[in-house]
């Protein structure tokens, strides 16, 4: 998934001793969250009259991992051509290439992603009254984060498909903060995005790297 190719599905085993107890820490509540947020953010916006919205976000959860998959295909290519680059000879050419491909193929991913989740987001809590604000956040937060589980490995997730999560759950996370301070400008809803994405992608391309690295 996200177009992981042999060399980038070997976790670096030191790294993901260290993700795995962080993220086994951060997850649960995280998981927990997550299940819960669909059924009763729908359910709280039935009782308010919102069905509308609940069957848009439904079609939406159900729909846009088969969209996000058919927009992220280009990426697949970069990934590929950044693991056969360092394949043969390895040089400081080689691997500077390489490091660009990732990046462009990362910041691909984390761009489209939080694309679907600022559009979402805006879309759902915007439509809403203020007495409904918690159970839309809810609702957003769900559609928002679902591409990311859908696309994944249900049973053995990559250190790169957590990162991808956690990128998308920071910037859903940072969004709500800011609506429930009550900011209205949408400009500072895309600073949160951008930060999470220049926070997450670096960190992607340096396991990435560590990956190719282990293959020597």
């Amino acid at each position: 998934m996200y177009g992981s190719t042999d060399s980038f599905d070997e976790d670096p085993r030191i790294l993901a001793r260290i993700f795995v107890g962080f993220a086994s820490l951060l997850f649960l509540p995280i998981s927990i969250l997550n299940f819960v947020a669909l059924p009763v953010g729908a359910i709280w916006l039935l009782v308010l009259g919102n069905w509308k919205l609940v069957v848009f976000s439904l079609i939406a959860a159900f729909i846009c991992p088969k969209v996000i998959g058919l927009a992220t295909l280009p990426s697949h290519g970069l990934q590929v051509a950044a693991a056969k680059i360092v394949g043969q000879e390895r040089s400081f050419l080689r691997w500077f290439a390489c490091v660009l491909l990732l990046a462009a193929s990362y910041y691909y991913f984390a761009f489209v992603f939080g694309a679907w989740g600022f559009t979402s987001f805006s879309l759902i809590v915007r439509s809403v009254s203020a007495k409904a604000t918690i159970p839309a956040l809810l609702v957003a937060f769900a559609v928002g984060v679902w591409p990311e589980q859908a696309m994944a490995d249900p049973v053995n997730r990559s250190i790169q498909e957590n990162l991808c999560l956690l990128c998308g759950i920071t910037e859903l996370l940072a969004m709500s903060t800011l609506l429930l301070f009550r900011v209205g400008d949408l400009r500072w809803y895309l600073t949160a995005c951008l930060i999470s994405i220049m926070v997450f992608v670096p960190i992607q391309v340096w396991v990435a790297l560590i990956g190719l690295r282990e293959t020597e």
